[in-house]
């Protein structure tokens, strides 16, 4: 490598002798000098600049890549200017990736989430002045996610906002996730988001974009995971029940079970369901958040009980 780069320069430094023979006396060493380290400078400002087009570009959209779909989404809902800038302030201080939303009533939050856009953390004033006001948004929002059978695990994670401290016992009938009072200290409101960052992740790790791909008919098609509610078994046909419809492939218990993550559970030799979309339980059936029933061996039930009970403990992380 020395060798190759001693003859190039040696090659260079001969072409430019033919077209600049007064550099061949003693002072034109020294301009040659000179010459050599312009050119040097420019070589490496070219490589530079060519460095940080050939690779810095494609790394931030990478980034963007990666990262952009999964950046946390935050709703906050109050009907005071001041209370959603200071709110929207805190958050910044300590995540500085994090979407906001401005809602300036509880009607707005709900026909957000009847588009079916995400929201991840929502902060809800409680005593909204216009109607409907923040319990009645939570109880909507909780009602919505029961008809879609995500009510285990379901987002957003409810932050009451109140000014009146003897309200708060009501937050629990809506399984809000905590509350703060006003005026809001900085302090409890970091440990607070803290907390339900913490809470979002474990409700989400693991089941976004999570597929299998199942085939029938000569069909080829892709069903996303989460939305599995159960799968039947019938000889060597598989139906898969989900929110909206059912698809059939061939295939085992065993083999799909291998594909599936380990919120499902065989309840049944003929019968797989999925623990995020249960409602109910007894000794010889399971009911889903959809109504529909499901069977339960009895030589399962065991099993699923303890299975069933450390599910449910990883879901609160």
């Amino acid at each position: 490598m020395l060798v190759s780069l001693r003859w190039i320069m040696r090659r260079e430094f001969n072409m430019v002798l033919r077209v600049c023979p007064w550099l061949s006396d003693r002072n034109g060493w020294m301009a040659a000098g000179f010459f050599f380290l312009s050119i040097h400078y420019v070589k490496v400002t070219f490589c530079y600049i060519l460095f940080i087009i050939v690779f810095e570009r494609p790394i931030i959209e990478m980034s963007d890549y990666i990262y952009g779909d999964d950046d946390m989404i935050v709703g906050i809902c109050d009907d005071e200017k001041n209370i959603r800038e200071l709110i929207a302030a805190y958050i910044g201080k300590v995540d500085d990736s994090t979407e906001i939303l401005f809602f300036k009533n509880g009607s707005e939050v709900l026909k957000y989430a009847e588009q079916g856009k995400r929201i991840d953390i929502l902060y809800l004033d409680i005593d909204l002045k216009e109607s409907p006001d923040g319990m009645e948004v939570a109880a909507k929002l909780k009602e919505k996610q029961i008809k879609e059978g995500s009510a285990s695990s379901a987002l957003p994670l409810i932050i009451f906002i109140t000014g009146l401290p003897e309200r708060m016992p009501d937050a629990f009938g809506v399984r809000a996730f905590q509350f703060l009072v006003k005026p809001i200290d900085e302090k409890q409101f970091v440990l607070v988001f803290e907390q339900a960052k913490k809470a979002v992740f474990c409700v989400t790790k693991g089941s976004r974009a999570k597929s299998i791909s199942v085939s029938f008919g000569g069909i080829k098609r892709t069903v996303f995971i989460p939305d599995i509610r159960f799968i039947e078994s019938n000889g060597r046909k598989l139906i898969i029940h989900m929110k909206d419809e059912v698809v059939e492939t061939y295939g085992t218990t065993a083999e799909i079970m291998k594909e599936l993550d380990k919120s499902f559970c065989q309840v049944h030799r003929s019968f797989i369901v999925n623990m995020n979309h249960i409602s109910d339980y007894t000794r010889s059936s399971i009911q889903t958040t959809d109504g529909e029933s499901v069977p339960m061996s009895k030589y399962k039930f065991k099993d699923f009980v303890s299975e069933y009970a450390t599910f449910l403990e990883s879901e609160l992380c």
